[in-house]
């Protein structure tokens, strides 16, 4: 586009109109948009041409088929999506932290399972924050799976993934409209893109127990942080020592620590 409006092309000629655009709107819109830059558009199979007296009538008619192919095909394939989601197929990235994923089956890498196995270890029985979590993998020289070092977020994203304790769940973030091609996280709203839960789907790295409980301690220390409360387990007294006045929890001076 930017091309025809620099007059660097006088004629488009495009194989037919699903190539061009699976949109209605889009199609008429560009269309019109270049006809009046003064280029014309041929559309060889379906034998439009835009400079054709009936030519946006015909064009109207066939890009409004090619939208309702393409609306089929995202339901084709949204249907095989969800029936191999529910066979146990894992889709996503390659490689998840802890295990290599090749073909849909996940594999366990041992000396990241450790790590992770660490990382649950820290949280729920030192009493550790995921700052802090993040820091002492750091210190150690240790990487997440993209060879990064470690930050909060991807603490909190190990803590929270139900892979570790050997199930799976699926369709986390759905396409909500075929057109606009929108993301969105899933809470299960959509009936047509639920969440897609397999249970000891494959070998776990950490108990269920210890997931479940990790899970819970976030919540709470995320109800905590909502009410000012900004630390849990950090001292044996944080968050139990508030002000009389004001309600907030007292905390440390670090300066008069001695």
């Amino acid at each position: 586009i930017s091309d025809c409006e620099n007059g660097k092309i006088e004629l488009i000629i495009t194989k037919e109109v699903s190539r061009f655009a699976r949109n209605t709107v889009d199609t008429l819109c560009f269309t019109r948009k270049l006809t009046a830059l003064g280029i014309r558009v041929i559309f060889m199979n379906d034998g439009i041409d835009t400079s054709d007296k009936d030519g946006e009538l015909r064009l109207t008619i066939m890009s409004s088929i090619a939208q309702e192919e393409s609306h089929k095909l995202s339901e084709r394939v949204k249907w095989g999506m969800k029936r191999k989601m529910e066979e146990g197929f894992v889709y996503g990235n390659k490689r998840i932290f802890g295990f290599t994923l090749d073909h849909g089956v996940l594999e366990i890498v041992p000396e990241e399972a450790e790590v992770v196995k660490r990382i649950f270890h820290m949280y729920l029985h030192e009493g550790k924050g995921t700052t802090r979590i993040a820091s002492e993998l750091n210190a150690d020289g240790l990487y997440t799976v993209r060879g990064k070092i470690w930050r909060q977020d991807a603490v909190i994203r190990i803590l929270k993934n139900d892979k570790y304790c050997g199930n799976l769940t699926q369709w986390k973030h759905y396409c909500t409209d075929y057109l606009t091609k929108k993301v969105k996280p899933n809470h299960n709203e959509d009936p047509d893109a639920p969440l897609i839960t397999v249970r000891n789907h494959h070998e776990p790295i950490i108990s269920e127990e210890e997931f479940n409980a990790a899970n819970a301690l976030l919540m709470k220390r995320g109800e905590n942080a909502r009410k000012g409360r900004k630390y849990s387990q950090h001292y044996w007294y944080s968050s139990r020592i508030y002000c009389g006045k004001c309600g907030w929890a007292f905390g440390v001076d670090r300066k008069s620590v001695v």
